[in-house]
């Protein structure tokens, strides 16, 4: 039985079709795949938003919305991974970052972080590995942040030499890492420099205004100097940052001992301005992770 002709004629274009379908389909398949990734960035970035802002159920609630678009996004579990590290959830934070970096062994700031987890639960070696392994990374975002923290872990193992060193490296790569000035300033009370600390705490607090703990810990560099009313003044910023505050309770401490001559009801003219410079919010410590 011969074929119609309008059947052969069908044939050809009939078989195309079939051919296009799963290329229409794997087409389809990549544009969902870029929507969900860009679904997942979104809620990323507003989940670092609200992590910025210490608002660590908000910042989880987006994770777990990213991780949901796309669960092979790998910054989602370096995001869940920095909000479980603040909250003290520390499994779960190493849990987390090792998964990102199961899917990309290059993603360096998990790494960094991953070292920080290890660093906070004292395994100091590991720390170091996970932080040498970051900066072999030619195109790692922040490698001032990892030797910061290469620094914190020398400075925990009591190789203040090697503290020195990387905080100063550090510095190098970023002058405004203000977490490694306040570092390296630690490192000096231990070499008994009471002076370079003064210094390093004085940058500690330039390049991050809102922070107390450079403060405190100038004021008793310059009490151990016989520098008391610089000495004085310092806790009262302390004080006046935060006045129901831990630190605060320890600065007065210090100013009952020293006593300091109690600072004015009314703020002066320089206080009012140097209050303004900075973040009604009380001692916002930077958080020394990598993004």
């Amino acid at each position: 039985m011969t074929m119609p002709k309008m059947l052969k004629k069908f044939l050809p274009g009939a078989a195309l079709c079939l051919l296009l379908v799963p290329v229409l389909a794997f087409m389809l398949s990549g544009c969902a795949d870029k929507d969900a990734r860009k679904k997942a960035e979104a809620r990323v970035a507003l989940c670092l938003e609200h992590f910025d802002e210490r608002r660590y159920p908000m910042a989880l609630a987006e994770c777990l919305k990213a991780e949901e678009a796309d669960d092979e996004y790998p910054e989602v579990y370096n995001a869940k991974g920095l909000i479980y590290m603040r909250q003290g959830r520390f499994t779960e934070a190493i849990e987390n970052f090792q998964k990102g970096l199961d899917l990309d062994p290059k993603l360096s700031n998990a790494r960094t972080n991953l070292g920080i987890a290890y660093a906070e639960i004292g395994r100091l070696d590991e720390a170091l590995e996970q932080f040498e392994i970051a900066l072999s990374d030619d195109l790692h975002r922040s490698p001032d942040v990892t030797l910061t923290n290469m620094c914190e872990v020398y400075l925990r193992k009591k190789q203040y030499a090697k503290a020195v060193d990387y905080c100063r490296q550090a510095i190098d790569r970023n002058r405004a890492q203000c977490f490694a000035h306040y570092t390296l300033g630690r490192a000096y009370v231990e070499l008994g420099q009471p002076r370079s600390t003064i210094d390093e705490m004085g940058l500690a607090v330039k390049y991050c205004p809102n922070w107390y703990d450079p403060v405190f810990l100038r004021g008793e560099m310059r009490l151990k100097l016989k520098q008391f009313p610089q000495a004085c003044n310092d806790f009262w910023d302390v004080i006046d940052a935060d006045p129901e505050g831990k630190l605060a309770i320890k600065a007065r401490r210090y100013t009952e001992r020293l006593k300091c001559t109690p600072r004015p009801v009314e703020p002066t003219e320089a206080e009012k301005s140097r209050k303004s410079e900075r973040n009604p919010r009380n001692n916002a410590q930077p958080l020394p992770y990598a993004r």
